[in-house]
């Protein structure tokens, strides 16, 4: 339980950078003095189908590199946009949930295999040799 509950602390910079991260376009939408209606369409699409899913990627992947595996840090990736979907989108970014959490799954697959490779590198191991071939071989003719 207490490592759970550590790592969870540890993950927490992590949530807040994409709640940020999720609530950029809100900021934007606030403050569009300068943008028209059509731009700031087209900024939150990118939003939607590129930033937010690549994000979710580089930061599961850099949170499984430092700290190993986190199932719960993809699953409250998803959790985290659904607030925006009802504040900045509509209803029909829900699936979308599914589709941050999906890529969260997937940028913790290379950044644990990446840690995995450091620490071998870090550590290696020993190369063993059965005992039949420590021997070396008889090369008198018989």
């Amino acid at each position: 339980m207490r490592a759970l509950k550590r790592t969870a602390t540890q993950g927490l910079g992590y949530l807040v950078s994409i709640v940020v991260i999720y609530n950029v376009p809100v900021i934007l939408v606030a403050t569009r003095s300068s943008v028209t209606d059509e731009q700031m369409l087209r900024l939150l699409q990118i939003s939607l189908l590129a930033i937010n899913p690549f994000t979710n990627l580089a930061l599961a992947a850099t949170f499984a590199f430092r700290k190993g595996w986190g199932w719960w840090l993809p699953v409250l990736m998803g959790l985290l946009f659904i607030p925006t979907v009802f504040n900045i989108y509509n209803a029909s970014a829900l699936p979308y949930v599914l589709v941050y959490i999906a890529f969260g799954m997937l940028g913790i697959m290379p950044g644990r295999w990446l840690k995995e490779k450091r620490y071998q590198l870090r550590n290696p191991q020993p190369v063993r040799v059965p005992p039949e071939q420590d021997k070396w071989p008889d090369l008198r003719e018989k």
